[in-house]
């Protein structure tokens, strides 16, 4: 199921209370990688999906809990698969496994077309990769 593009959805409103989300299992540092043409790490006619500790994240948004879900108590897990173009730039935002919650899901979506990778080079030049972004919604 795709879900919102880049600039997509309403999910992307601000919220200023406290508590939240963050991308599962991003603890550490997140490393560079190449594209070598090995299966699975995204270089062209690949179908693999990289992990996220497998690129280099330029530019995190702040990830805000949804009121309503908040309001609700409503927590989960959100995986996506984030199509990243040559540049870094997410181009498009497929859902893996829902959290049981649309907000949830709408707002993860919303997130992650906001981010901003490292580009992949194969031989010399950049190339569009895919990548997996696990969302954790827990309430505080």
């Amino acid at each position: 199921m795709a879900l919102g593009g880049p600039g997509g959805n309403s999910a992307s409103r601000r919220s200023a209370s406290s508590g939240g989300g963050e991308p599962a299992g991003s603890g550490g540092s997140q490393t560079g990688a190449s594209g070598d043409g090995a299966p699975g790490t995204g270089s062209p006619g690949s179908t693999g999906v990289l992990d996220l500790t497998a690129v280099r994240i330029l530019s995190r948004p702040r990830l805000e809990y949804p009121p309503r879900a908040r309001r609700f108590g409503h927590e989960g897990r959100v995986t996506l698969i984030l199509q990243v173009g040559p540049r870094g730039h997410v181009s498009g935002v497929a859902l893996e496994s829902s959290s049981g919650h649309g907000e949830l899901d709408s707002s993860a979506a919303a997130y992650a077309a906001r981010f901003t990778f490292a580009p992949r080079i194969s031989q010399g030049s950049p190339v569009p990769f895919r990548v997996r972004l696990p969302v954790l919604y827990r309430l505080r």
